[in-house]
């Protein structure tokens, strides 16, 4: 058996409610080590963990808010301080040898000695084998004192701070996958919130995939709370959107549209306020104004953790966090990217705007997928990886009609915008086979995967395989 010693500074300051924090802390420490975990002792600050597995304890730990800092530690039982003092000597003294250290301890319960002596005797006995430097030692020698059992160790790790979660309530995180929406969410969770997702997938099952992978990866640090993730078929809207909404405010409806579905849902089930991950001025959509203007009227609180934060303090956050890798893969489309808003929009014409838009939003299909769900859920997708991958290279040009999703212009091609494409393929009929091309394969991916569902035979592929097969 090995002993962890857990320490939490927030939830020290909760006055009359520090016990139910501690216990919804010490639940949480229960749910993620499971059978890991054989025995909990609690002492004022700190909770003792009796485990099987260190190495397992290890990166649990490291994942459970409420935990500001841990040590893996080793129990004795001791009589007096001369017992304490040959017992500690016989732990610390290999860790010691040839380098520099210092003797901290802490003490809780009734003894014949203090805190003090137990440094300087413990202190004069190591440096018969090691030098003494109370200042930058090499090696803390700490002796964490509880009535009749001691805990030595010599390394702190640290926990990931704030509140367990389930002290706070539950919010609604909009994500796209991204690392902004990824890293606001995790904030939430930090601050002790029950945090469901919802995702407007335009995509298919390949964005899909994708963002619900990035999801998994996040919900390792979601302890405390099993989550549910609504996925929306946006793809309708988004194309209506472009093809209709001035293009200077289209990316603000867009918005807006959002907002006011997750709006829906979250008064459904019971969430008290939305997340984003929008940091002011990152993007012209993200201004002041643009903000404004997209969650006027909203009802619901809209918490962005991230407001302050430029691209590389996310990204960093997102390493730390463990889902860069996972966000990098995300796809996103083409075309809505090239999009440029105006930087200051006013709330009436906004609204004006989405009043167009707004009715379709009241027969979305919306999907609910809950955690205990999601693994076998991604299993019965994953496929789409290899597919899509597949289906770039072998595209088949051969008597297609061949368009590229944007403005370059490509001999032999037809250049539409992503809202036009639909409408074109459908007025040339299911007598004609079409190639749609775009920078990455996404945007065509999406439209021939609607399209082929309808009947038509489309095929897609990228720029670059597109131009490799030429050549």
């Amino acid at each position: 058996m090995a002993f962890v010693i857990v320490r939490y500074s927030e939830i020290g300051l909760k006055g009359g409610r520090r016990k139910w924090f501690e216990d919804k802390l010490e639940e949480n420490i229960k749910k993620s080590l499971g059978d890991v975990v054989k025995r909990i002792k609690r002492y004022y600050g700190r909770i003792i963990l009796d485990v099987s597995d260190e190495a397992i304890a290890k990166i649990k730990l490291s994942k459970i808010f409420g935990i500001k800092s841990f040590s893996l530690a080793e129990r004795i039982e001791f009589n007096n301080l001369n017992d304490l003092v040959e017992k500690a000597f016989e732990y610390f003294k290999d860790k010691v040898k040839g380098k520099t250290f210092k003797v901290e301890c802490n003490r809780v319960g009734k003894h014949d000695f203090n805190s003090y002596d137990v440094k300087v005797v413990l202190g004069d006995k190591l440096s018969s084998i090691a030098k003494v430097d109370v200042k930058n030692p090499d090696v803390e020698c700490w002796v964490e004192i509880r009535n009749k059992e001691a805990y030595l160790f010599t390394e702190f790790l640290n926990g990931p701070g704030g509140l367990p979660i389930g002290t706070e309530g539950k919010v609604l995180a909009l994500v796209s996958g991204g690392y902004d929406s990824i890293v606001a969410a995790w904030f939430l969770m930090k601050r002790g919130c029950k945090v469901d997702f919802v995702f407007f997938n335009q995509g298919s099952d390949l964005q899909k995939y994708f963002v619900l992978k990035t999801i998994k990866k996040l919900l390792e640090w979601s302890v405390g709370y099993e989550n549910t993730i609504y996925v929306v078929d946006f793809l309708d809207i988004s194309m209506k959107i472009l093809k209709e909404i001035k293009p200077s405010l289209s990316l603000v409806v867009f918005r807006r549209s959002m907002y006011s579905l997750a709006e829906k849902i979250a008064l459904g089930n019971g969430h008290l306020a939305l997340v984003t991950g929008e940091s002011i001025g990152q993007k012209s959509s993200q201004t002041a104004e643009n903000l404004y203007s997209a969650e006027y009227g909203i009802r619901i609180p809209i918490f962005r953790p991230l407001i302050g934060l430029d691209k590389d303090e996310i990204i960093n956050i997102s390493r730390y966090v463990g889902t860069y890798e996972y966000s990098e893969k995300v796809p996103e489309l083409c075309s809505l990217l090239s999009v440029h808003p105006s930087v200051k929009s006013n709330a009436p014409e906004v609204i004006k705007e989405f009043k167009m838009i707004e009715p379709l939003l009241e027969n979305v299909n919306i999907e609910k997928i809950t955690f205990d769900k999601l693994e076998d859920y991604l299993s019965k997708i994953s496929y789409i990886e290899k597919e899509f991958t597949r289906s770039l290279s072998n595209f088949g040009e051969s008597g297609r009609i061949k368009i590229f999703i944007g403005k370059r212009k490509i001999p032999g091609v037809i250049s539409l915008d992503f809202s036009k494409v639909y409408d074109f393929v459908k007025s040339h009929g299911k007598d004609n086979k079409y190639l749609l091309i775009c920078e990455r394969g996404i945007s065509a991916y999406v439209l021939a995967s609607k399209l082929k569902k309808e009947g038509y035979d489309v095929k897609y592929t990228s720029i670059e395989k597109f131009i490799l097969h030429k050549e």
